[in-house]
C-alpha cells in the first residue's frame, strides 16, 4: 500500500494538522490579549496628558478664536477660559449676537446667556474643547480593534471600543498625544457622527495641549478653534468672578449623575432612546430624525432643533414630541441641573 494512503500516515497527518491549528489559535488569542493590554496602557498614559484642568494644575488663561461653518454659512466667535481650580473658573463663548458665560465658585454654577436656548454650535464648541482637555474615551469599554493609520504624514496607533450603539476611536502619535478622535453612530444616524482633530501640541507645565482643534460633524457642521494664548494666570482680579446679572444658578459638582438608567449621556443607551420613542415620537422614528435638545432641571425639553432626518418631517412633529417628553434628571447631589444632548431615532 502506498505510504500516502496508509491509515497510520493519514492519522499522523490529521493529528499534526489539528496540532498546528490549535497552536495557531493559541498564538492568535495570546497575540490579541497582548495587543489589548498595550492598547489599555496607551489609553492610561494619554488620559490626562492634555487635561490642563486636572485638580492640582496651575491656574491658566486661554484665549481662542472660533470659526464656525454650517451648510455654506460661516461665522466667527471667541472663547476665553480663566481657570484656577476644578470648582472655580470662568468660561465665555460668543458668536454673532449670542454670548454664553459660566462662572463656577463657592459650590455654585452661574449661567449668564443671551437666552436659555443654547445654540447647537455653542454646545458643539464646548464639547470639542472638553474632549481636547480630557477625552471621554472610557478605557473600561470593550476594545474592538487596534490598528495603525497614516494621518498628516505620521503613523498613528488607533484604539476602538464600542458602547451600546456607538463606537469610539482615538488615534495616538508617538508622544501619546490624541491626534484624532471619532464618535460614530449607526450608518442611519450619521448626522451625529463626530470627528475631532488636534495638532500643534505645545508643552504647558507637565502637560501638552493642542493649539489647533477641529470638529467635523455628520450634520455638516465644522468648528475650527485656534488657541491665541495659553498662559499661567497671575494676579487674578476679583472682578473676574463677579456674577453677571441676571444669571441662572445651579449647584456645582465634579461629576453629575443621571437617574436610572445611570449612563454617561442619555443618547448612549438604546433602552433610554426607546423609552423616549413613545406616542408623539412616531413621526421621528418613521423619518429617522436626529435632534438636539436643551433639557431643563425637571427633565422637560426647553429647546429642540432638528439636526437631520432621512425623510422630510414637519417642525410641528418635532415640537409635539418635545412638549410631551421627559428626560432623566441630571443630579448634583440633591439638586438637578440642566444639560444639552443629542438623540437619534434612526436605526
Amino acid at each position: 500500500m502506498p505510504i500516502l494512503r496508509h491509515p497510520a500516515f493519514r492519522s499522523f497527518v490529521l493529528a499534526a494538522a489539528l496540532s498546528s491549528l490549535f497552536s495557531l489559535r493559541v498564538f492568535s488569542a495570546n497575540d490579541k490579549k497582548a495587543e489589548q493590554s498595550e492598547a489599555r496602557e496607551l489609553l492610561t498614559k494619554s488620559r490626562d496628558l492634555s487635561n490642563i484642568e486636572l485638580a492640582g494644575s496651575p491656574a491658566f488663561v486661554l484665549n481662542a478664536k472660533i470659526h464656525f461653518q454650517e451648510h455654506g454659512h460661516s461665522a466667527n466667535g471667541d472663547l476665553r477660559i480663566l481657570w484656577t481650580a476644578p470648582d472655580r473658573y470662568r468660561q465665555t463663548y460668543s458668536v454673532l449676537s449670542y454670548a454664553y458665560t459660566a462662572i463656577a465658585k463657592d459650590g455654585r454654577l452661574y449661567l449668564a446667556r443671551t437666552n436659555e436656548d443654547v445654540p447647537l454650535l455653542i454646545y458643539e464648541a464646548q464639547k470639542t474643547v472638553r474632549i481636547a482637555m480630557h477625552s471621554d474615551f472610557d478605557s473600561k469599554q470593550k476594545l474592538t480593534n487596534v490598528r495603525t493609520m497614516q494621518f498628516a504624514g505620521q503613523a498613528l496607533t488607533c484604539v476602538s471600543a464600542r458602547l451600546s450603539s456607538t463606537s469610539n476611536t482615538d488615534c495616538f502619535d508617538a508622544a501619546n498625544d490624541v491626534v484624532t478622535a471619532e464618535r460614530n453612530w449607526p450608518a442611519a444616524a450619521s448626522a451625529l457622527d463626530q470627528h475631532y482633530e488636534f495638532s500643534d501640541f505645545v508643552t504647558f507645565g507637565v502637560r501638552r495641549f493642542p493649539q489647533k482643534i477641529t470638529f467635523r460633524g455628520g450634520d455638516g457642521h465644522i468648528i475650527e478653534i485656534e488657541i491665541q494664548r495659553l498662559a499661567l494666570a497671575r494676579d487674578i482680579s476679583a472682578s473676574e468672578f463677579t456674577i453677571p446679572m441676571p444669571s441662572a444658578v445651579e449647584t456645582w459638582c465634579d461629576q453629575p449623575q443621571f437617574d436610572a438608567p445611570r449612563v454617561s449621556r442619555p443618547e448612549t443607551t438604546l433602552d433610554l432612546r426607546m423609552a423616549l420613542a413613545q406616542g408623539p415620537a412616531t413621526p421621528l422614528i418613521v423619518t429617522g430624525a436626529s435632534v438636539y435638545c436643551v433639557v431643563e432641571r425637571g427633565g422637560r425639553i426647553r429647546f429642540v432643533t432638528l439636526m437631520h432626518s432621512l425623510k422630510p418631517i414637519k417642525d410641528q412633529f418635532v415640537q409635539n414630541w418635545a412638549h410631551g417628553t421627559r428626560f432623566p434628571l441630571l443630579h448634583c447631589g440633591d439638586d438637578s441641573v440642566e444639560y444639552q444632548t443629542e438623540i437619534t431615532f434612526a436605526h
